[in-house]
C-alpha cells in the first residue's frame, strides 16, 4: 500500500491549520509577515505561493464582514485591508495582497483583563470553577495575550470562605429565580472563637446587596407563632449556613409588606446605614465642615445641608435613617456628630454616652 503524501491533505485540514496558527500566535499588537508565516507552516502542505494566497483569501471571505467598515468586525486582518478601511480609496484595492497579517480576536487586551479580573474577584464563582474558567480562556487566546490575563495573584481571598459564600449566593439566586422560600440557619461567633447557630428563619428572598465588603440578603420574614405579620429582614450572607430551598413554598409577594422595597437603590442603602432594617425616621444633626466627608460616605447626597447661624463653620444636616443605624453612626463619630432631634434619640444618645463614661471612670 503506497505511503500517503502530505500534499494529499484535504483542503479543510490545511485551512484549519492555517487559521489555528494565526489565532494562537498573532493578534493586533503582534502581526506576522507573509514570509514568516509561510516559513512557520509546513512547506510540504503549501506547495506553492498561489495555493497559500488562495487560502488567505478564502479565510478572509468567510470570516470577515464585507459589509462593515469597522475593523472590529474583521477576523483576518492584513496591512492592506487595514489601510483600505482607514482611508477612502477611489481605485480598486486588493485586500488579499499583503505584507503582514494577524487574527483579530473578539476581545481586546483591556477586555480580556476585565473578564479575567471579574472571574477572579467574583464572589458568585467558587475557586475551582474560577480556575477552570481561566484555563479555558487562556486556551482560546493567542500566546501573546496570555501574560496579560494572568492576574491570579493580584487578588487574594481565603478559598474556604470564598467557596462557602459562592455556594450561598448561588443557592439564594436560584431560589429567587424559582420564586421559592428558603430556610436558613444564621450563625454568629462565640467563645472559643467559632461559628455557632444563633437562630433559624423561613424567608422569601428578593434582593442581594453588597455593602462595605459584605453581602446582605433583603428578604421577607414569615410571621411567627404569635401571628406576627411578615416583615422585612436583612441578614449577612457570609454568616448563613444550611440554606434550603423550600420547593413547596412560594415567596410572599413584595406588595404584601408595605415597607418592603420593590427595588434597591442608593437611597435605600443610605436610609438603612449598616444594613439595619428598622423603619427609617427623620433626623437632624450638627457637624463641623471638616467632618462632612463622614456624612457623605454614609448617606451620600440624600441629605439637606444648611449652615448654622450661631456657630461658625458648623452645619445642620437633615436626613432619613433607621434609628438603629443612626445610633451606631452617632456613637462611631460621637465627638464629631451631634443628634439635635428627635428628642428621644438625643436622650438615648446622652444615656449611652453616660454609660460609656462610667466604664472609663472605673
Amino acid at each position: 500500500m503506497p505511503r500517503e503524501r502530505k500534499g494529499d491533505i484535504p483542503r479543510i485540514a490545511k485551512y484549519f491549520s492555517l487559521l489555528t496558527f494565526l489565532k494562537e500566535h498573532t493578534d493586533e499588537k503582534n502581526p506576522i509577515t507573509k514570509a514568516n508565516l509561510q516559513s512557520e507552516l509546513d512547506d510540504n502542505i503549501w506547495k506553492d505561493n498561489r495555493s497559500f494566497q488562495n487560502a488567505i483569501s478564502d479565510l478572509m471571505i468567510v470570516l470577515n464582514d464585507a459589509c462593515s467598515d469597522n475593523i472590529s468586525d474583521q477576523r483576518i486582518v492584513t496591512d492592506r485591508l487595514q489601510r483600505e478601511l482607514e482611508v477612502n480609496f477611489d481605485e480598486e484595492f486588493d485586500s488579499f495582497d499583503f505584507k503582514t497579517i494577524y487574527y483579530n480576536h473578539i476581545f481586546s487586551y483591556d477586555e480580556i483583563n476585565h473578564i479575567t479580573r471579574s472571574i477572579l474577584s467574583s464572589d458568585f464563582i467558587e475557586p475551582d470553577t474560577a480556575d477552570a474558567l481561566m484555563k479555558k480562556i487562556r486556551s482560546a487566546l493567542s500566546s501573546a495575550l496570555i501574560p496579560v490575563s494572568q492576574s491570579d495573584n493580584e487578588i487574594y481571598r481565603p478559598k474556604k470562605e470564598q467557596k462557602i459564600l459562592a455556594q450561598s449566593l448561588n443557592v439564594l439566586t436560584k431560589a429567587m429565580e424559582e420564586n421559592k422560600k428558603i430556610q436558613i440557619s444564621f450563625y454568629g461567633y462565640g467563645y472559643p472563637p467559632s461559628l455557632k447557630i444563633s437562630y433559624m428563619h423561613m424567608l422569601s428572598p428578593y434582593h442581594i446587596i453588597s455593602d462595605h465588603g459584605k453581602y446582605y440578603l433583603i428578604a421577607i420574614r414569615d410571621g411567627d407563632s404569635d401571628d406576627k405579620s411578615p416583615s422585612m429582614f436583612i441578614s449577612r450572607i457570609d454568616l448563613m449556613r444550611k440554606i434550603e430551598i423550600l420547593d413547596d413554598e412560594t415567596r410572599i409577594p413584595m406588595k404584601d409588606v408595605n415597607t418592603f422595597p420593590q427595588e434597591i437603590d442608593d437611597k435605600f442603602i443610605h436610609q438603612h446605614y449598616g444594613m439595619s432594617y428598622d423603619k427609617p425616621e427623620k433626623f437632624v444633626l450638627k457637624v463641623q465642615s471638616k467632618w462632612l466627608t463622614f456624612l457623605y460616605d454614609a448617606f451620600g447626597e440624600d441629605m439637606v445641608i444648611q449652615k448654622t447661624e450661631h456657630k461658625k463653620d458648623t452645619y445642620q444636616i437633615e436626613l432619613t435613617c433607621s434609628p438603629f443605624g443612626m445610633m451606631h453612626f452617632a456613637m462611631q463619630y460621637s465627638d464629631k456628630v451631634e443628634i439635635v432631634s428627635p428628642d428621644k434619640y438625643r436622650e438615648e444618645m446622652r444615656n449611652r454616652l453616660e454609660k460609656l463614661l462610667a466604664l472609663y471612670r472605673q
